[in-house]
């Protein structure tokens, strides 16, 4: 007679309750797929220095929050329509977990975890200083353009201009 061992069954329980519905206005134009390469080590001076190398993919979509338009912001001219359009915006910059990988591990014995988990979060601010440097919010701005101006001139039959705020200028 051979001993055989069950696994535990595993039992789980959700209960699960809406806290917030909150109507959206957003619309998704640009979006930002960005790489970090993470080496991230730990310098001591007797020892060698434990260090993980990850590469993390990250996310940023540039969007209009087209709630803010309301009648005050569309104008008719004769044959056209002026529309005054919100100041583009970050819909959300983040990691994107699934797609990214770690790699490589060096004299991590008793920190691995500890170690991985903090290059994700230094990580993670660097994909967001590096969404707010790039283009995503101007190209928003254009593909505003590509998208609205035609879906807008067919639905009403008259030429369409879209306006965006001024960009504030940042002085140093």
């Amino acid at each position: 007679r051979s001993f055989y061992y069950a696994p535990p069954k595993k039992e789980t329980t959700h209960e699960m309750v809406v806290e917030k519905i909150e109507g959206m206005g957003k619309l998704e134009l640009v979006k930002y797929t960005l790489k970090d390469v993470v080496t991230h080590k730990e310098v001591y001076e007797w020892f060698p220095d434990p260090k993980v190398l990850l590469i993390i993919a990250g996310e940023a979509v540039g969007c209009l929050d087209l709630s803010q338009i309301d009648s005050s912001q569309v104008v008719f001219m004769g044959d056209s329509i002026v529309v005054n359009l919100p100041e583009p915006e970050f819909c959300y910059v983040k990691v994107d977990h699934q797609n990214s990988q770690f790699y490589e591990t060096q004299y991590t014995y008793w920190n691995e975890a500890e170690m991985i988990d903090e290059a994700y979060k230094l990580a993670e601010i660097e994909i967001q200083k590096a969404a707010g440097q790039s283009q995503v919010l101007d190209q928003t701005r254009q593909q505003a353009r590509l998208v609205l101006r035609p879906m807008l001139e067919s639905l009403t039959g008259k030429k369409v201009i879209l306006l965006f705020p001024v960009p504030k200028l940042k002085v140093e």
